[in-house]
């Protein structure tokens, strides 16, 4: 959109600016159009730089109290990767989107700290807080006191409590959250043509469920509703995970061609797009598959080192655990074992610190592994033991997961070491 019809939408009329009154609101007023008129960000520029004209507009409609303007800001659509693509998001989804919460953070609670009882900004700052470090616990509790502010039939409660059941799935408090998620689908199937995000949202996130719950083609067939929602309803630009779950699926269950298949047409919609984000999520998970083949271990280890440079640099602590998992496997395969254990390690400190209880449970696995061959018997039988507990705890460790947890043990101690969960 140009600055001339972002400023009609507002209702800021350039030409009246001298009879705005006092000199001080004059002030906030000049400085939002120049803004929108004046600031070009050059092609190259960073996701961040190409939207600073509408973030710094924000903070101007906020000095004003123009709260409807603010929303109309944060609504504004964005072209995700022009001129390629003609896809376009609103200015707040962009914003976590292109893994930009600590902005969309700062944006809400400078709303939020000039306003009252607005749910729109309380929600906004929950979700953003859900892809900052360190604040999965203070998502949590922000979903909840909105959920608790608000009756049942509200539009916010309804999403909040959607938003609130994925983030704890994605922590792995499957039972609170599985209980959320499925009144949740229920909620929103009964308003369909209004939820459709929130619904495949919800689906992806139910599908991360059934797969971690090593219920296979169950998972794979709730990510293809997926993928058929997003493409019918326009949100081409959130296949991506959709497909790479397929590709870890297909891992998971032997078929490494047509993982390999999914990982492609994934990058090719990361390229599409210009996700860089997802390119290092897609390294990681092809470095999986040829650690399962039991070939080009170097590549696998390449793809990895590359996923881990790309993490590090995002500061993302899950990635980086997930880095740390995989290096540590690929040591093991290597028989340097030293090496194999710090990494299994780290990457158990980490998501302890994070509050990742699935990879917590994982780590615990893989140390077992790593012990046993040190000859460290009983304390590798004791966190295998402590492994399947926290399994349990879960309310994952069905029959499937039970099998492919003495497989996992099995192929590493005494097999090719080419598998993992």
């Amino acid at each position: 959109m140009t600055g001339e019809s972002v400023l009609a939408k507002l209702g800021i009329n350039p030409s009246t600016l001298k009879s705005i009154k006092p000199r001080g609101k004059r002030i906030q007023y000049r400085a939002i159009i120049n803004w929108l008129t004046n600031y070009k960000a050059q092609p190259e520029a960073s996701a961040l730089e190409k939207i600073r004209g509408y973030l710094e507009t924000l903070h101007h409609l906020s000095q004003v109290q123009a709260w409807k303007g603010t929303k109309i800001i944060l609504n504004l659509p964005i072209r995700i990767n022009p001129p390629r693509l003609s896809l376009s998001i609103p200015l707040y989804e962009y914003l976590l989107f292109k893994e930009l919460p600590k902005i969309l953070l700062e944006v809400s609670e400078n709303l939020i700290s000039s306003t009252e009882n607005d749910f729109f900004y309380y929600l906004l700052k929950a979700r953003a807080l859900t892809g900052t470090n360190d604040k999965a616990e203070e998502a949590s509790e922000l979903f909840q006191q909105i959920i608790f502010k608000l009756p049942e039939d509200s539009e916010f409660y309804i999403e909040a409590k959607a938003r609130l059941a994925i983030h704890q799935v994605k922590l792995g408090l499957y039972q609170e959250g599985m209980t959320n998620l499925q009144q949740s689908l229920t909620t929103v199937n009964n308003l369909h043509p209004k939820f459709q995000d929130v619904r495949a949202d919800l689906l992806d996130s139910l599908a991360l469920f059934e797969m971690n719950s090593s219920r296979f083609k169950k998972a794979m067939k709730l990510h293809i509703e997926v993928i058929e929602t997003r493409k019918k309803h326009g949100m081409t630009h959130k296949l991506i995970v959709p497909l790479v779950h397929q590709g870890i699926l297909m891992r998971k269950m032997g078929n490494y061609n047509q993982a390999i298949e999914y990982f492609r047409e994934a990058r090719l919609k990361s390229i599409e797009i210009n996700n860089k984000i997802h390119s290092i999520w897609i390294d990681h998970h092809l470095a999986w598959v040829l650690i399962h083949q039991g070939k080009n271990i170097p590549v696998a280890e390449k793809l990895s080192l590359s996923a881990f440079e790309g993490y590090k640099k995002l500061d993302d602590p899950k990635g980086i655990s997930d880095c740390y998992q995989q290096q540590g496997f690929i040591h093991l395969a290597k028989d340097e074992l030293d090496d194999a254990e710090k990494n299994f390690e780290l990457g158990l400190n980490l998501r302890k610190s994070i509050g990742n209880l699935h990879g917590t449970a994982s780590s615990v696995m893989d140390l077992a592994l790593v012990l046993w061959h040190k000859k460290q018997y009983l304390k590798s039988i004791k966190s295998g033991f402590q492994a399947f507990y926290l399994y349990y705890k879960l309310g994952i460790l069905n029959p499937i997961r039970f099998y492919r947890l003495l497989k996992l043990a099995y192929v590493w101690i005494f097999g090719k070491r080419n598998w993992s969960m």
